[in-house]
Order: structure tokens, then sequence, then C-alpha cells
């Protein structure tokens, strides 16, 4: 769209893949229950833009060029939350990124990034992050229930943890 908001729900059961949801100036929010969510290029443009992904009841999500440049993407899965492909790209570019799932994040292959603040959350599972950016970056909370935390950051901006958190 030019100006304007992308809003997008499947439920049902069927997976959802999507190819392109571009905006030039508006929110884009894509929630699937009950199947897996690919966000294959979603770029919100403009300021305070932000892209919201969930699933619900079960799904994992996988990405590969979800873009909110210096605004938020939230992304809310009750399975994984993986990458779309492999490749060295910016599966997600963002200020702020806010990740949850239940059953990891990058387990599958790690999730490349570039944010200045970074949550990433599992129940369970295992966190591989791969962040560049040339600015500052704070890792706001990186925790699991069970599993690893893999988290490099490149680019030459320092980096700061407040919290990395497992308890295996």
């Amino acid at each position: 769209t030019g100006t304007g908001d992308i809003l997008f729900s499947q439920s049902g059961g069927g997976a959802l893949t999507v190819t392109l949801a571009q905006t030039t100036d508006g929110d884009i929010g894509i929630d699937v229950d009950g199947a897996n969510l690919t966000a294959t290029t979603v770029t919100a443009g403009g300021a305070g833009q932000n892209v919201t992904l969930t699933t619900t009841t079960s799904g994992d999500i996988l990405v590969d060029n979800v873009t909110a440049a210096g605004d938020t993407i939230t992304v809310n899965s009750v399975g994984a939350i993986e990458e779309s492909g492999a490749d060295a790209g910016a599966d997600l570019t963002a200020g702020t990124l806010d990740l949850d799932a239940a059953t990891g994040i990058g387990v599958a292959g790690t999730i490349e990034t570039a944010a200045t603040t970074i949550s990433a959350d599992t129940t369970n599972g295992d966190i591989d992050i791969d962040n560049t950016n040339a600015a500052a970056t704070t890792a706001t909370s990186l925790t699991t229930g069970t599993g690893d935390i893999l988290f490099s950051q490149s680019g030459g901006g320092a980096l700061t943890v407040t919290l990395a958190q497992t308890t295996d």
C-alpha cells in the first residue's frame, strides 16, 4: 500500500506464506491460528510504523526479510521462530526487536538481525542470534528455560546485555 495499514488474519489451520507485504507509511499485522506463518518480504515504511507477526494455538514463524527500519518488530510464536531459507542477510531489521517463542529462536538456523534493542525470550529451546549494527546495541532480555543462548554482535557497535538467563 501507499499510506495505510496491512492487517491480515488466517484461521482454520492452514499455513500462510506472505511473499510480499509492503507499506510506504503504515503498520503491518499478520496472525495465523493453528499453522505456520512464513514472512518472506515484509516491510513497514514510514516513521512509527511497526510489524507484528503472531501464531496462536500452534505454528512456527519463519522470517526472511522483515523490516521496520527505526521502529519495532514484534514476533510472538506459540512454536519456534526460525529463519526461512539460509542466507547471510538480515532476517529482521528494526530499531527494536521483541521476540517471544515457546520452543526456541533460531534453533534450525541462526536468525540474522540488525537492531539496536533486542529482547528474545523462549520457554524452552535455544536462542541463536547474530546481530550486525554499527551503533550501540542493548540486549534487554535473552532467556530460555532449557537451552543455550548464542548471541553474536558485529559491525562495530558496543553491546550491553541487561539479562541473559537459562535455567537449564
